[in-house]
């Protein structure tokens, strides 16, 4: 599982959780290879983990703040 994915599953409470909360059944997360374009906005409301932070391949992060450190 994506270390992203990981992270967003502790804020929202567990993975079974998040799943629940953006409309997935909970394999799907495993099988993410990134996050899904049209799931980063939910997966943001959900756990407050900006855009950039999901999807720094498509969302850059606002003027002054830090971009994040990528791993693979």
């Amino acid at each position: 599982m994506l270390d992203i994915v990981k992270r967003a599953a502790e804020k929202a409470g567990g993975i079974t959780k998040l799943a629940s909360e953006i409309g997935v059944k909970h394999p799907s997360l495993h099988s993410w290879k990134q996050i899904p374009a049209n799931r980063v906005r939910d997966i943001e409301r959900v756990t407050g983990i900006p855009d950039y932070e999901l999807r720094p391949d498509l969302f850059r992060p606002p003027v002054g703040a830090s971009a994040p450190e990528v791993t693979a």
